[in-house]
């Protein structure tokens, strides 16, 4: 099942494995390349070293919010589509750097079309 997004490479960022070995599941399935971390610590240099076309980032992660890690990437990446998502909170009070946020309960369908919608921006703005 592939999209129009398809063959982007993600970062999927989320000190829970298993959540985040679905989550990789399910963007594989519909056509993306995925790197994955459990650690916040390892994502600048990840990224540093290896471009991708967006990131996913889980807000509450043990060392660093993640508002407060796409800040950082932000200031390294400037151009990079970056997405909160969390299970713990609705919408947190800050996004820091990020474009997007998205409850893990409001399901794949709801990831995959902010994910298209963030690609849809960068692209416009891009032109």
């Amino acid at each position: 099942m592939s999209s129009p997004d398809s063959a982007r490479t993600l970062l999927c960022v989320d000190d829970n494995a298993t959540a985040l070995d679905v989550r990789v599941a399910l963007l594989e399935f519909h056509g993306y390349r995925v790197f994955s971390l459990t650690s916040e610590l390892e994502t600048l240099s990840f990224l540093d070293q290896q471009p991708v076309d967006a990131v996913i980032l889980d807000y509450l992660m043990p060392d660093i919010k993640g508002d407060k890690l796409s800040l950082k990437i932000r200031e390294r990446h400037p151009d990079l589509p970056i997405i909160l998502i969390s299970g713990a909170v609705d919408r947190p009070d800050s996004l820091g750097a990020a474009a997007a946020f998205v409850s893990k309960s409001a399901g794949p369908r709801r990831l995959l079309q902010v994910l298209s919608e963030q690609f849809e921006t960068k692209s416009r703005s891009a032109a």
